[in-house]
């Protein structure tokens, strides 16, 4: 008898000793995962961003209806789905957390966004409320960071920043104005902070700054006024301002925010002003040739500039329409000498003001060549129609191109007499094309409903 007791608490005792070491096994692998995690947000391997494109289909220049949430899309199985998980939700009201979304920056693995709308007609600010969110992918959870009586426009994100504007009403020489306030938010600690714009950067209330670039911890500042635009480096809270000289780099750019950036060089496009004096000028006055004037606005160079500032322009590539960097290569499209009218039944489709005719230019055919301009080469055809590209990523060695296209929609401008007149435009397609770069496999991408 004895020795069955014996037998039994031996038993006992491994089986205490076992669950003992389990649990403890477990509790070190969960810790193991918790500092994995807190190191991965701080630095993470993988972004969202980089295996990710993400849109909004409203767009608040063309006035459309607001309320569609952004969507996520994957290249490789080319699905596009809704940034709002909840399977119940129809995203048409407030319930839903990106309801009245109309603008978004994504960021690595954050997506600052705003909600609502103020406007503003004839200097006068009507009623209205904007909300900052930024949307945490990797936790999939909604932080709310700041409200405003004003709209916001983002300007550029870096790490867990994103520097962004808003517009006060002021009154200034008995009129009002338009004061730009800027901020920088961070998702990850909830703060935010005005970087003071007045007597640093502006140098009179009709004055305003733009980022046109963040590298190497350095935000790239551009001022406008009636005096010129100026150029300027500071460090990330706006402090240690320095002049840059572009010298006559930039001559005839309205803006560097058009032009694509890497940590040393800004690529820009450039007329091409011996066109214009040998093919446009030759043929008569600019107002009597639109088709020569449009197509030599569109014919361009690509030079690039080191960023500091410090060396001359470097010739590119010529006759480009459109360009995207990515890494070591540009993809481009031209201006096809093969162009040809856009037609609706028989009549020449206008721009969206019903006065200008429309030339499908690059007739949807994109190019590749390497970062310093050699090797160019045909990728594929897309449809034939006027793109631009949007966006560009490489997942496992493939490039995938988010495209934006035009096509032929209905319109109507007011004549002037009681009455609008229907006409056709040309303007941004709904949908967008998916382009596997390394097959050349064209997909349109449908909105979700």
């Amino acid at each position: 008898m004895k020795k069955i007791i014996l037998i039994g608490i031996f038993i006992l005792a491994i089986f205490i000793i076992s669950c003992k070491d389990t649990n403890m096994e477990k509790n070190t692998d969960l810790d193991k995962n918790e500092n994995a995690n807190k190191n991965s947000n701080d630095t993470p391997q993988i972004l969202i961003k980089d295996l990710y494109f993400f849109h909004n289909s409203n767009d608040i220049s063309k006035g459309d209806a607001y309320g569609q949430p952004p969507v996520k899309i994957n290249p490789i199985s080319k699905t596009v789905t809704s940034l709002c998980s909840d399977p119940l939700c129809f995203h048409e009201n407030t319930d839903c957390l990106f309801f009245d979304c109309n603008r978004f920056y994504d960021n690595g693995n954050y997506l600052f966004y705003a909600v609502g709308n103020v406007r503003n007609i004839k200097g006068v600010k009507l009623d209205g409320v904007v909300k900052l969110r930024v949307y945490d992918t990797t936790t999939d959870t909604v932080r709310e960071l700041a409200q405003y009586e004003d709209n916001i426009y983002f300007e550029f994100g870096t790490g867990s920043y994103i520097y962004y504007n808003t517009y006060q009403y002021v009154e200034v020489d008995n009129g009002t104005h338009e004061k730009q306030i800027m901020f920088r938010a961070d998702a990850k600690t909830g703060n935010i902070i005005e970087i003071q714009l007045d007597q640093k950067f502006l140098s009179s209330a009709y004055s305003s700054i733009s980022i046109y670039s963040i590298q190497n911890n350095k935000i790239y500042w551009a001022s406008s006024s009636t005096s010129g635009r100026k150029y300027y480096t500071t460090d990330l809270a706006g402090n240690n301002i320095e002049s840059i000289d572009y010298g006559n780099a930039i001559t005839g750019l309205s803006s560097m925010r058009g032009g694509k950036f890497d940590e040393e060089y800004a690529y820009y496009l450039q007329t091409d002003t011996e066109y214009l004096m040998n093919t446009v000028l030759k043929s008569g006055p600019l107002s009597e040739n639109q088709y020569e004037l449009y197509r030599w606005e569109s014919d361009q160079i690509i030079y690039k500039v080191p960023l500091d500032g410090s060396g001359e322009p470097e010739f590119i590539a010529e006759h480009i329409y459109d360009f995207i960097l990515c890494g070591d290569k540009i993809y481009y499209t031209i201006l096809e000498d093969d162009n040809k009218a856009v037609y609706h039944e028989e009549i020449q489709v206008k721009d969206i003001s019903g006065i200008i005719d429309q030339w499908n230019w690059n007739r949807g055919r994109l190019y590749l060549m390497n970062i310093d301009g050699t090797d160019q080469k045909f990728v594929c055809e897309t449809i034939d129609e006027l793109i631009r590209i949007k966006e560009v990523k490489t997942i496992d060695g493939v490039d995938y191109l988010l495209v934006v296209f035009n096509e032929v929609k209905y319109g109507a401008y007011w004549s002037g007499q009681d009455e609008y007149v229907d006409y056709y435009t040309y303007e941004r397609a709904d949908d967008l094309l998916l382009v596997n770069a390394s097959t050349g496999e064209v997909t349109r991408l449908s909105m979700p409903e």
